[in-house]
């Protein structure tokens, strides 16, 4: 059994305060605010174990990046509408941003994972080697 990643204990906790606190949201903006909160947090859910099961992760980080971004946004609508208090709004936007900080970690860190291995990798005919130097006699 894989080990749970650490990203995903920090969202899953992030998202129970989420799912908690839009569940008393004014019924006028449970259906759209509320819901578009809840939304979002799936979604980040979402590309973060699609990401511990794909190789292909640029587009993935980018989806989950993009998910985060419009959570802040709704986030700050909801402590401006007096619908979150001030500690609620600071809680959240803390597990958000520590949430991106792990995400972009994790893509800086596959980042230099596939340029270290595509300078390992040979390529072309020369494979790795220092070039030949034509004017030097053959022995």
């Amino acid at each position: 059994m894989k080990k749970e990643l650490p990203v995903f204990s920090h969202w899953y906790d992030v998202l129970g305060k989420i799912l908690d606190r839009a569940g008393r949201f004014p019924k006028s903006l449970r259906p759209t605010l509320g819901n578009r909160l809840i939304d979002r947090g799936l979604d980040v859910m979402e590309c973060i174990v699609r990401l511990r099961y794909t190789r292909e992760r640029s587009a993935l980080f980018r989806e989950g990046n993009l998910a985060l971004e419009q959570m802040r946004v709704l986030v700050r609508i909801c402590f401006e509408r007096r619908i979150v208090s001030g500690g609620q709004y600071e809680d959240l936007a803390e597990g958000i941003d520590a949430c991106g900080r792990m995400l972009g970690g994790w893509s800086r860190s596959e980042k230099e994972n596939q340029c270290m291995e595509g300078e390992a990798r040979p390529t072309g005919r020369l494979s790795g080697r220092a070039p030949a130097e034509p004017w030097l006699p053959r022995s």
